[in-house]
């Protein structure tokens, strides 16, 4: 009540506000889970987490995870939180931040470590979205308008009358039948017709003029 905030102040908050969150868009969920039959309706949103209620009445999602001892009960039963509260919102957007502004799967990665956000991509792109910063990082790229087509690109003839060419590599050749050959570089030269996009690929020796020839 007086004097700096104590972990364990912090802690009680905000298990006070995931009660209050999850009362008021959860209520008929929890009312079933306390229930005689134990489980959500096969109707609700939370039907495949499978979600239980832990010794402090929160919501949590269910798993395969109960013997591993070596994970925290977060990491193996995340705190279900939906998706349009505020404190999920306020949530998301401190995590956004305190990531140094990164993406949403880095966002969400993350996240999930303690909460499972429902349709949490798409409220985590809305925030990333709304984010000053992250849209001053992100300036409008100006397209430039391409040039026309060559005729040669567009107009029918032989195949491989006009032809584009490529090389692509390196890959490892042995330099002979043997077990123990040495391994060397070769490439692959690829011929595209401008015409009819057919293609044709040769192996080459090398990167020179002689060995392209």
């Amino acid at each position: 009540m007086t004097g700096p905030i104590l972990v364990h102040e912090v802690e009680r908050a905000e298990k006070t506000l995931l009660h209050i969150v999850q009362n008021e868009y959860f209520s008929q969920e929890i009312k079933c889970l306390k229930g005689p039959n134990g489980q959500v309706s096969q109707k609700s949103k939370l039907f495949r987490l499978q979600p239980f209620l832990d010794k402090s009445g929160l919501l949590r999602v269910g798993g395969r995870l109960k013997n591993a001892a070596s994970l925290e009960i977060f990491q193996k039963y995340p705190l279900i939180i939906p998706a349009k509260s505020t404190f999920t919102k306020l949530l998301l957007r401190n995590e956004h931040e305190r990531l140094c502004h990164s993406g949403p799967q880095t966002v969400l990665a993350s996240i999930r470590q303690r909460y499972w956000p429902l349709n949490a991509r798409n409220t985590i792109r809305g925030i990333i979205f709304k984010c000053l910063r992250c849209f001053r990082q992100r300036p409008i790229m100006v397209q430039p308008i391409m040039g026309d087509l060559p005729s040669d690109r567009v107009e029918p003839s032989r195949a491989f009358k006009i032809s584009g060419v490529d090389f692509w590599g390196p890959v490892m050749l042995k330099s002979s039948l043997r077990k123990n050959a040495p391994l060397k570089k070769a490439y692959v030269s690829v011929f595209v017709c401008f015409s009819t996009k057919a293609v044709h690929i040769e192996l080459v020796n090398g990167l020179s003029t002689q060995d392209f020839i």
